[in-house]
């Protein structure tokens, strides 16, 4: 009887353990020579608002989110970024994992990893590649390894100061 409980203990923790993701530790890589202007943010205007996200010199992307219907102007986004950035709660860009990223460029191809919240406190990992159509504007043409039927196009839009682009999810290499 013992060993059909420890057999069933053992059975309980693998399945367990496979309900759980792996945590996979994003790494930045070296950044250099690429055309992208970095003061200010990536946006797209979706059916939901607008859809944002930073880019940093030392491989780091940040998602902003979206702002959600009825607050469509960048003058409303950005304020909704300014209080992501200083909000002293588990909302803030610090304290989220799901709001971090890395980035990798190979001439005028981009490739985003982003992590992505899939519950329970575990995430996995978000893929995003497409093309850097001039310096401020970048074309995603793929997600998680699916062609898009139609490319989600990013402008450019001036934005200081940026958050910091420091956090504790991101392996600096």
């Amino acid at each position: 009887m013992e060993f059909l409980k420890y057999k069933l203990f053992i059975v309980l923790i693998l399945l367990l353990e496979s309900c759980i993701s792996q945590q996979k530790q994003l790494s930045t890589e070296n950044i250099s020579n690429f055309n992208l202007r970095l003061s200010g943010l990536y946006y797209l205007h979706d059916d939901e608002g607008i859809e944002s996200f930073f880019l940093y010199k030392n491989g780091i992307y940040l998602y902003n989110g979206s702002s959600g219907i009825g607050c469509e102007s960048l003058n409303c986004h950005e304020s909704l970024i300014s209080r992501k950035a200083n909000e002293n709660n588990d909302t803030n860009y610090y304290e989220y994992k799901g709001n971090w990223g890395v980035f990798s460029i190979d001439i005028d191809k981009i490739t985003i990893k982003r992590y992505w919240g899939i519950g329970f406190g575990s995430y996995g990992v978000q893929s995003m590649k497409g093309n850097i159509l001039d310096s401020e504007t970048i074309e995603i043409t793929n997600f998680n390894g699916k062609d898009l039927k139609e490319t989600w196009i990013y402008q450019f839009h001036p934005y200081s100061p940026k958050p910091d682009s420091t956090n504790k999810f991101i392996d600096y290499r």
